[in-house]
């Protein structure tokens, strides 16, 4: 924030040098808050039940058929008038729908095991069908961000910044963090256009092999 201050003021500097006249310029200090600060000045203001209050704005918003984007950048903007402020400010806040990074931790021995068994059906694959499968890390958001929640790493600050928890998003933080499941995989199937509506898939792989690894991967697991 400092850095666009500077800039409006070297802006305004060149055009005052220029055409000799300064254009008028408002004085700000940089002011960067975390979007759980803000709720507690809102809060500390409030004559009420504040979070009570700010759900019942969801629940309105919702009903308007406002995307939850939108709705959360309201909730945002309506938080920050209720706490007092008057200057312009950097809030940091995220924007539901937030998912944990899920990703396998290769040092645990059931991951280990795992690995072991994918390297068969990928053997297995070759060698019975004629398919060369292919292993790819996936570090992205996936469903599987709810099976894991790295116990190494503090979440509560972060959780504390999620606009719209328990009132417009569910995020079973506390199941979570009992939930351990050190690895996932996904043998995918083959085909074209994924999630589109022009999706199509390539019926001897998908019909005739891929069940039979996944049959496989399991005996070879619980074996």
């Amino acid at each position: 924030m400092q850095a666009s201050i500077d800039l409006v003021k070297q802006r305004a500097d060149e055009f005052e040098k220029k055409f000799g006249t300064r254009p008028q310029m408002h004085q700000h200090s940089p002011c960067v808050k975390m979007f759980s600060e803000l709720c507690d000045e809102a809060r500390a203001r409030f004559d009420g039940d504040f979070d009570e209050y700010v759900k019942g704005l969801i629940k309105g918003w919702q009903k308007e058929k406002y995307e939850m984007q939108t709705i959360a950048i309201m909730a945002v903007r309506k938080i920050y008038e209720m706490s007092g402020n008057s200057q312009p400010m950097v809030i940091i806040s995220i924007i539901p729908p937030y998912y944990p990074d899920c990703y396998p931790k290769y040092e645990d021995p059931k991951v280990k095991n795992l690995m072991e068994k994918v390297a068969d059906v990928i053997k297995t694959a070759k060698d019975e069908y004629g398919e060369e499968l292919v292993i790819k890390d996936f570090y992205g958001l996936s469903d599987l961000s709810y099976t894991d929640l790295d116990p190494s790493m503090d979440f509560t600050a972060l959780f504390k910044n999620v606009v719209g928890v328990n009132q417009m998003y569910t995020l079973p933080v506390e199941d979570m963090k009992t939930f351990h499941i050190p690895s996932s995989i996904v043998l995918g199937g083959y085909g074209k256009d994924f999630h589109k509506t022009t999706e199509r898939l390539h019926l001897k792989y998908n019909y005739d092999v891929l069940p039979y690894l996944y049959v496989q991967l399991i005996d070879d697991l619980l074996g």
